[in-house]
């Protein structure tokens, strides 16, 4: 799932202490701020990586010859270049202009191609597989729908674009932290990628398991057994959960890096097993992809695939830790006790420890409070780290920047002052020594966004606040 960002307010730590153990439950966080359901992530499916390696081949040649501490140049802008499902925006939701309608295709019913022969055996051994690596049955077969290239498009911006109210509201947010430009319509470049990378999904609403015609080719045969993993898990542990779906805090998020790494360690599995020759030949599929939306690729902001990627390698790092500490059984014990903050993903020790967030107060805001949340270190480590640093780190694994570690908890406000998004947050450390190295890792945040005021708030919290027009007129804000 896009994958959302990781806003707002706190998680609870999980039950009990030690690795799955335990039944006590923590003290009731504050009532949240529910917000409309979410279920455009689970449409993301499997993204190859290939996509995130072209666009950062991108970026290392446009940084060729530039001083490595010189920020990386971007559009102020979001284009997308026009095709079948998707079109340019000129407007400015996040600077306070109303929200524009994206266009789309004329809707045309949507029809199964039949199910062929040699798809129904690549189900069958995808199946048998799964329920051989992770030691527990399918209740039921799942229905797989096979649709042609325009259909399959269709059928992902439908889904989409009935959840696009949320993102324009994290939108405003990541636009007053400096991670996307003022006028970015982040609506359609994260509908950009997901026509770009996705070869199919599972929804758990509609437990539809579809994926895009193209013959069952060695990728192919991938992306299935990823997707039906999501659909043994949700036949036993239930995927569709919509009361994390409206979470405040990020436990949504960590439910979804949950998912995403349980079908993440079944498919490497899965991989690994494949001839030479079809593991070659998913390779070349994943390039090709990446190097025919290399173009628009380039044009999207990098925290937005940063986001889009980030529950993949953060849930494999969470269950790989679960694995090793209970067993292949215990991922499905870990659909009973979920993780609840993105550093879980990036410290999965701190899973099993049973370490979530701690409640951190709401910090006052200048004006009447649009949202307000947490958020928590994906964002956080975003922060702190350039553009190329986000990107290398996408190709290379998560690795959580020595200025966030220590994060204990935080809460931040977003309001609208004269069209412009603000926000301020307040962000607890665990001592103060990792506070400090946190103050050191937002003062270069600072210096590189611009307009942003950073200052301690005792021995282990420090509070930022950032308007978006500061970094244009170089001011901090009132």
């Amino acid at each position: 799932m896009p994958p959302a960002p990781p806003v707002m307010p706190h998680a609870a730590p999980p039950l009990g202490s030690g690795p799955f153990g335990g039944v006590t439950p923590p003290p009731p966080p504050p009532p949240p701020v529910t917000r409309g359901p979410r279920r455009w992530p689970w449409v993301v499916g499997a993204i190859a990586v290939v996509l995130v390696l072209a666009l950062l081949g991108v970026w290392l040649f446009s940084r060729a010859g530039e001083p490595q501490a010189a920020p990386l140049p971007r559009s102020s802008s979001t284009t997308i270049p026009d095709s079948p499902s998707s079109a340019p925006s000129t407007s400015d939701p996040s600077a306070g202009s109303p929200a524009p309608t994206t266009p789309t295709a004329p809707t045309v019913p949507v029809t199964p191609l039949p199910e062929d022969p040699q798809l129904t055996r690549a189900i069958d051994e995808s199946i048998a597989f799964i329920e051989a690596t992770r030691g527990v049955k399918f209740k039921e077969r799942p229905k797989v729908e096979v649709l042609d290239d325009a259909a399959f498009r269709q059928t992902v911006n439908q889904e989409f674009d009935s959840e696009t109210d949320p993102l324009r509201a994290e939108g405003k947010l990541l636009t007053a932290l400096g991670l996307v430009e003022p006028g970015t319509d982040v609506v359609s470049a994260q509908r950009e990628l997901l026509g770009a990378g996705v070869l199919g999904f599972y929804d758990p609403v509609t437990k539809r398991l579809v994926v895009r015609a193209g013959g069952v080719t060695p990728l192919a045969r991938v992306v299935i057994t990823h997707e039906l993993t999501h659909a043994l898990d949700d036949q036993l542990y239930n995927l569709n959960r919509p009361d994390l779906d409206k979470a405040t805090d990020e436990t949504g998020f960590a439910f979804h890096m949950l998912a995403e790494g349980s079908a993440k360690y079944v498919e490497n599995l899965f991989r690994a097993q494949l001839p030479a020759a079809d593991r070659a030949g998913a390779e070349r599929e994943e390039t090709r992809m990446g190097m025919d939306q290399i173009q628009a690729l380039s044009t999207v902001p990098p925290i937005l695939l940063t986001l889009l990627q980030a529950p993949y390698p953060l849930g494999e790092a969470l269950i790989g830790e679960i694995v090793k500490q209970g067993g292949v059984a215990a991922i499905g014990l870990a659909f009973a006790k979920l993780p609840t903050t993105s550093e879980q993903g990036f410290e999965p020790p701190k899973y099993t420890a049973s370490e979530g967030a701690v409640p951190v107060a709401e910090p006052p805001a200048d004006a009447k409070a649009e949202l307000d949340g947490t958020l928590g270190t994906l964002i956080l480590d975003a922060m702190v780290s350039d553009e190329f640093d986000q990107l290398t780190e996408l190709a290379t694994g998560p690795a959580l920047d020595s200025g966030v570690d220590g994060w204990s908890g935080d809460h931040f406000v977003l309001w609208d002052q004269g069209g412009v998004p603000c926000v301020r947050a307040d962000i607890k450390m665990d001592d103060p020594r990792q506070r400090q190295g946190l103050q050191t890792g937002l003062a270069a945040w600072s210096d590189r966004v611009g307009g942003a005021q950073v200052e301690a708030q005792g021995t282990d919290t420090m509070r930022v606040t950032r308007c978006a027009s500061a970094a244009a007129g170089g001011e901090s804000p009132a």
